[in-house]
């Protein structure tokens, strides 16, 4: 198959490339060199070169500040995925399209949101993430749409890497304690992706890792596995000051991939550890 990758530039983009052989035809594309808000260049690019997948990569991932750039944060994760995928269903590609746990309300208590749950974003990011789902459905009817949470990985900026760094400067770091989901590492995102997209079981599926816990119980777990001296102190949401509100709850738990036969993604715990070893071994490195 012959894979395009756009937002290859950014966390999921560069894992995704990293975890595919050299053997497989995989091509990234940065925003500069595909910008997926361009109808025109979508289509262009997808005519010409006619790849069998698209793994849509490409967001506008600022949660906080989408709050006052709503029109940018559509035009992105709703109106970009709409060019790819209308130029997918065009030469028949199979479209893979990223979404998130922030397009629920946080409002479900135990064993998570699954597929069938319906969705009530609480702020413009969610909004736009949802508005991309439906578009995608829409648009492309050979589609994967993956909710994932909390991601994190060796590229990129993320929750994992922030902790480690202040965690080596200062002695005490406030976490939010109110707010539960489930943490994801790349790594094992990619390899469901890979294994999904064998299967042509199009749909929706929830693609975490599992378990739960509040970010504070994250931050506590990278402590304990990268050996930080810093404290690590809990405090609310409302203290945080983050501008947009965030799901209280928002912990995936998929019936999708059980009834395709696709196995689940590892604990959460099982994934910090991944990322603690690779961090370490290419620090030594």
């Amino acid at each position: 198959m012959k894979i395009f990758v756009n937002g290859a530039a950014g966390q999921l983009g560069q894992e995704v490339l990293s975890r595919f052989s050299p053997s497989d035809d995989v091509r990234g594309f940065s925003r500069d060199e595909w910008d997926v808000t361009d109808g025109e260049r979508t289509r262009d690019l997808l005519q010409c070169e006619r790849p069998d997948v698209v793994i849509h990569c490409a967001a506008y991932t600022h949660v906080d500040r989408a709050e006052d750039e709503p029109i940018v944060a559509y035009r992105v994760n709703a109106y970009g995925a709409r060019n790819v995928a209308a130029s997918c269903r065009e030469i028949g590609a199979v479209m893979v399209y990223v979404s998130t746990d922030y397009v629920f309300g946080g409002e479900r208590k135990g064993g998570g949101y699954d597929e069938w749950d319906q969705p009530a974003p609480l702020n413009v990011y969610g909004r736009s993430k949802e508005a991309g789902e439906q578009l995608v459905r829409q648009f492309c009817p050979e589609h994967f749409i993956l909710r994932t949470s909390w991601l994190y990985g060796v590229h990129g900026h993320n929750f994992f890497k922030a902790i480690v760094d202040k965690g080596r400067t200062v002695s005490r770091i406030p976490v939010v304690n109110d707010q539960t989901g489930s943490p994801t590492y790349a790594g094992h995102l990619v390899s469901t992706i890979k294994e999904l997209i064998a299967t042509r079981c199009y749909g929706t599926f929830h693609t975490a890792n599992s378990g739960a816990c509040t970010w504070y119980q994250f931050a506590k777990e990278i402590a304990r596995q990268m050996l930080l001296k810093a404290q690590i102190v809990p405090t609310t949401s409302s203290q945080f000051g983050q501008k947009a509100r965030r799901p209280r709850y928002s912990v995936l738990s998929s019936v999708s991939l059980p009834a395709q036969n696709v196995a689940p993604l590892p604990h959460w715990r099982e994934g910090v550890r991944e990322m603690s070893k690779q961090w370490k071994e290419d620090t030594r490195d």
